[in-house]
């Protein structure tokens, strides 16, 4: 799911040519464990190279996420192929 909005962040999808005039690539990801309801569990969080990237789920510096478990954020990944599929994910600050 983080990738979806990495991928509607930078404009093309992964594993597919960046646009010629975009110096923004993604730059791997990140582990980040974050508690929620059901306790700890890790994420990968993807990068970009300049940074700019906020991902709506989990913002950074942000440890929990209230009302959702890992579970949640498995099912939501699996859901959530095209940024299309973000609709309706709520800001990473009003998770908390």
């Amino acid at each position: 799911m983080l990738g979806a909005e990495l991928t509607e962040h930078l404009g093309y999808e992964h594993g597919a040519e960046a646009p010629p005039m975009q110096a923004n690539r993604r730059n791997g990801a990140s582990r980040k464990t974050v508690k929620g309801d059901g306790g700890a569990f890790e994420l990968e969080v993807p990068r970009d190279w300049d940074g700019g990237f906020e991902p709506r789920l989990v913002g950074k510096g942000q440890t929990r996420i209230d009302g959702i478990d890992h579970r949640d954020v498995r099912a939501r990944h699996v859901g959530a192929r095209h940024p299309r599929a973000l609709r309706g994910v709520p800001r990473a600050g009003s998770l908390a």
